[in-house]
């Protein structure tokens, strides 16, 4: 489970982190991201690398909430000290879905450089569940 995650933070996402920052790995949930994102999952990396996964049939509900996830992200990545928050979002559809969210994402990034997006088919996430 935790290669899985790996392998996926390092392919899909293409994570740089060295091998030692991959040794501490947890996967939970946040009740702020619970609140705007039910299901959400955090997957916390080495102290360095903060990834939120959104999964779910509800896209179009995104937009209107990108803002608030990235300032919420933002707050967790600066207040516990990480270097880089990524924010994946799972869609059936992943190309329909980076054109819509990919706007009001950039505003909500306001150039932070250290905060990313990622569209992906559902089937690439590895099972969080199990690592949770």
């Amino acid at each position: 489970m935790v290669d899985d995650i790996v392998d996926f933070v390092r392919g899909r996402l293409g994570c740089q982190c060295p091998p030692e920052v991959f040794q501490s790995i947890a996967v939970g949930r946040d009740p702020d991201f619970d609140v705007l994102a039910p299901g959400s999952r955090l997957i916390r990396i080495g102290g360095r690398l903060l990834v939120l996964v959104v999964s779910g049939p509800n896209i179009q509900a995104l937009p209107a909430m990108l803002s608030e996830l990235v300032d919420t992200g933002r707050r967790l990545r600066d207040r516990e000290g990480f270097n880089r928050l990524r924010l994946v979002i799972a869609a059936v559809e992943p190309a329909a879905a980076l054109r819509i969210l990919e706007p009001p994402f950039t505003t909500a990034a306001g150039g932070d450089q250290r905060v990313h997006l990622h569209v992906i088919e559902p089937t690439e996430l590895p099972d969080l569940e199990a690592a949770a």
